[in-house]
């Protein structure tokens, strides 16, 4: 079928078809869209057809339906958009941006707020033009206080709090998914894995990209110091500062070849980044005390020993003298190199995040400590909220900057001139909200009394209380936001009725969602290989579990050599695959960790019930077939 052919296909569909023809309409559409990406389908006028197809090289855009457009057109002031799964919540934002764009509004007065960089970077790219006001909370306060200082995250972050805590307590087997490894492998098989990671380095440092991943390796192994992303001005970080005078700078594209395009994930494209590229080399020419090199994605290609070749050559032309270490030493560093991240530091820093989330200093901390013992909290949580404030009292006392500590700063030091031209926030994942959250905006509200708020979430997706976010802000959105309209939007256009009508049957309260495709199925199994068999090679499969435990259950090498993507269920939120298999077991009880945060005025019933959403989660990433085993 030629272009032309598809499109007058599209202009020749009834206003007004049957559920029978609507499936069959989407599955030519899966087809044709395979290699056909710009066809116009202003022509078709049903309201049940998936609206917009999102793919790498671009997507078929589709008519909204009645919900989405009055979602999309509202002009009240404040408006909450509660979205179930699969319902094309981001489509909306990112066309209610786009609207705003094409009726005159200037970018510089819209913020599309989210609150992970995956889902900001998406719908920046979604919104296009070179859209720049797409950015996390993180990312507009860290533009507000402009710190000087490294901020604490991640695997960083747990360290330093387990820094904090006496040894003696450290009792607990090890948490995390590398403190598994560690513990359960060899310590030649560690170093393999570890090895063979795109993210972290031998020395345990998350790095950015495979190049930079092999670079830092190389330099371990050959016992070369150096410093990853290094602050040489408020602006700038080079990739490595080795031995204090040679810089190394990775180069994420072939600027030689026009066809070589920015990454989906990065925030700029391809003419900016080059134009970076030029302005840090003429940077480097005024440097005389320091030798800069560089590397490519060209020099890649032949494989990672070609590549440390060519590593090689150019760091002993800039005067490195390199010597391998043994293969017996670099076993022993690399194991000296990972600290095991007990279970009990998650827990303390799950703590400090929900003191911080909910405003609780040391101070109210301990007056609410006392409260909760005299109304019979558990001697064995009563000795962990003592333990876990002393160290959160040692945490603030180190002056330590944070996301927490850096979302307070922003609040405290925005001004008039930061939000001057801002008349547009649009919030994504409302249902994630929290004090901290809510304060920063409350704080441009004051600033800008005009300001028009637009939040889009899910109550049924609402599976992050363990870092402080709250479900009354999104309940409740009218007391804090006067006057505001709320608007639903029922239908999944991503799982098939079968999978969508399980989903509905976990919750008593709630509108419940439609689905726009008949069929899918839910079913029981023993094992994951009696249905692996049946299922084809050519459709995404994941594989959720609730927990990094249930991963050790999980032969994760067969599986993946299989194709089969494996995760947590929060890690998969926002996701979607044809076909799913759920550890159903873990989601029936509430979490050992969740107990311990009643402390925070989670009941029972609530974290009860936080447990059902996220399983709620899991279960509606699956398209065609949902297997619970």
């Amino acid at each position: 079928m030629t272009k032309h052919e598809c499109k007058e296909f599209i202009a020749k569909l009834p206003n007004t078809i049957s559920e029978t023809e609507k499936n069959e309409v989407i599955e030519i559409l899966q087809r044709i869209k395979k290699d056909y990406f710009n066809i116009s389908t202003s022509s078709i006028n049903s309201t049940s057809i998936i609206k917009s197809q999102h793919n790498k090289k671009s997507s078929i855009e589709f008519n909204f339906d009645s919900e989405q457009l009055k979602a999309i057109n509202s002009k009240s002031k404040y408006i909450l958009l509660k979205a179930r799964a699969g319902s094309g919540k981001t489509a909306v934002l990112v066309e209610r941006v786009k609207r705003l764009l094409k009726n005159g509004v200037n970018q510089n007065e819209i913020l599309l707020l989210a609150f992970n960089k995956k889902a900001s970077i998406e719908m920046k790219k979604r919104v296009g033009d070179n859209f720049a006001n797409s950015k996390t909370f993180h990312s507009f306060a860290y533009s507000i206080v402009k710190p000087t200082e490294d901020i604490l995250t991640g695997r960083k972050q747990l360290l330093f709090v387990q820094s904090l805590i006496p040894k003696n307590e450290l009792n607990e087997i090890g948490n995390d998914e590398i403190s598994q490894q560690k513990a359960n492998l060899s310590s030649g098989v560690f170093y393999k894995y570890i090895r063979n990671r795109s993210d972290l380095t031998l020395n345990d440092i998350e790095i950015k990209s495979n190049g930079e991943k092999w670079i830092a390796d190389f330099l371990f192994e050959h016992d070369v110091k150096f410093e990853y992303e290094k602050k040489i001005n408020q602006v700038y970080k080079p990739d490595f500062t080795i031995n204090k005078n040679i810089i190394l700078e990775h180069w994420g594209i072939d600027e030689n070849d026009p066809n070589d395009q920015a990454p989906e994930y990065w925030t700029k494209d391809r003419n900016e980044y080059i134009n970076e590229m030029n302005s840090k080399r003429a940077f480097w020419k005024t440097q005389k005390e320091k030798i800069f090199i560089e590397t490519s994605v060209v020099d890649l290609k032949k494989g990672r020993e070609e590549f440390e070749n060519i590593l090689k050559s150019k760091l002993e032309k800039a005067g490195l003298s390199l010597e391998k270490l043994s293969t017996s030493e670099i076993i022993n560093r690399v194991q000296n190199s990972f600290t095991t991240i007990y279970k009990i530091t998650e827990r303390v820093a799950q703590f400090i995040t929900n003191s911080q989330q909910k405003n609780r200093t040391v101070l109210n901390n301990l007056m609410h400590m006392y409260i909760m013992k005299t109304i019979g909290s558990t001697r064995n949580r009563y000795k962990f909220e003592i333990f876990a404030n002393d160290i959160y009292k040692k945490y603030e006392e180190s002056n330590k900057l944070d996301f927490q500590i850096l979302l307070n700063k922003a609040t405290e030091q925005i001004s008039y001139k930061d939000v001057a031209s801002l008349n547009y926030i649009l919030i994504d994942e409302f249902q994630d909200f929290s004090p901290l959250f809510y304060n920063l905006i409350a704080k441009i509200k004051e600033l800008k009394p005009d300001v028009n708020i637009f939040a889009v979430g899910d109550d049924w997706q609402s599976i992050n209380g363990f870092a402080g976010s709250s479900l009354e802000y999104f309940n409740n959105f009218a007391k804090y936001f006067d006057g505001a309209e709320i608007l639903s939007m029922n239908t999944n256009y991503r799982s098939k009725s079968a999978i969508v009508e399980f989903g509905n049957n976990l919750f008593e309260t709630g509108e419940k969602a439609n689905s726009s495709q008949i069929g899918g199925q839910v079913v029981e199994i023993k094992n994951i290989d009696e249905v692996l068999s049946s299922i084809s090679k050519d459709i995404k499969i994941a594989i959720l579990v609730r927990n990094n435990y249930e991963k050790k259950e999980i032969n994760i090498s067969k599986y993946k050599e299989l194709g089969i993507e494996i995760m947590t269920a929060h890690k998969s939120k926002g996701l979607q695959f044809d076909d799913v298999i759920i550890y159903k077991n873990s989601f029936q009880k509430t979490d050992s960790d969740n107990k311990f945060f009643e402390f925070f005025g989670k009941t029972e019933q609530e974290l009860s019930a936080e447990e059902k959403r996220l399983y709620y989660v899991a279960v509606t990433r699956a398209k065609e077939n949902l297997y619970i085993l």
